[in-house]
Parts: structure tokens; sequence; C-alpha cells
């Protein structure tokens, strides 16, 4: 058994005490567009829930990786989800839609970070 095995479902089991209702999000993921009957292109997204928070980025951090006044972070826990977010998706949180600029994840696989707008 790996160090790091198991640490993904520890931290959301305890993250999941805190509750909240903000702590819920709901990750959109696009699917394939298609041509439409008028010449135009339609897209659907697949809706996946799950839990996490939104931050607001440091001044440092904005400063030292140019980021935007209007984005904020969003981490995701990964056992919550049943898919990775990709840059391009869309996340809907604190009844507000997100587009994710970016994304990495931590060492231990169990949360993602997101920059959103």
């Amino acid at each position: 058994m790996a160090l790091l095995d198991g640490l993904a479902a520890t931290i959301y089991g305890a993250a999941g005490n805190i509750g909240g209702t903000t702590w819920d999000m709901t990750l959109k993921k696009k699917g394939a567009a298609t041509k439409d009957a008028y010449g135009g292109f339609t897209q659907t997204t697949t809706d996946y829930t799950g839990r996490g928070f939104l931050e607001e980025y440091s001044d440092l951090a904005r400063v030292a990786g140019g980021v935007p006044h209007t984005d904020r972070k969003a981490v995701l826990f990964a056992s919550s989800f049943t898919v990775e977010p990709e840059a391009g998706d869309l996340l809907t949180a604190e009844s507000t839609d997100f587009e994710i600029v970016s994304v990495s994840r931590d060492p231990a696989a169990a949360t993602w970070t997101l920059q959103v707008r």
C-alpha cells in the first residue's frame, strides 16, 4: 500500500463534516458541437455534482501569476466527482456559472484547483 492511497477519501470525509450549501457544486462537461438545421452549432452539457469550495486569490498570487482580479479559485474534492474537470468546462457554485480557465491537481490526487471566471 502506497503512502498516499486513501488520502483523497480521508480528506473528503474530514471536509464533509463542515457542511454548508456553498460546498455543493456542479461540473458541466461540454459535449461535441453538432451542426443544427439552421447552419449554426449546438452543444450539449452533462452535469456532474460534487463538493468543493470557492475562494479569492491573494494579491500576491494575482501579481505573481498574472491572475485577473475577476478570477476566483475553486477547489474540488476529487473523490466527490466521477469525471475530471478540464479547461473550457463550466462550474456552477454559489448560484453562478464560471468558466474553467485552468486545472491543476495536488500530488495526492485528493483535490483539483481550478482558476475560474
